[in-house]
């Protein structure tokens, strides 16, 4: 995390998981980024429905 942060050993999180990767440059747009993924993860039937 942080500018530091080597993108390619972060790019591989998701592909190791089958996940997505998000980048954010401002710690504001955080809560943009959670929403946008738990979205995606409902149009994609990931979501646990009871």
């Amino acid at each position: 995390m942080g500018p530091d942060a080597d993108r390619d050993e972060v790019a591989e999180i998701p592909r190791a998981t089958g996940g997505d990767g998000y980048e954010v440059s401002d710690p504001a747009g955080i809560q943009a980024v959670i929403l946008r993924a738990i979205m995606a993860a409902g149009q994609n039937g990931l979501v646990a429905q009871e």
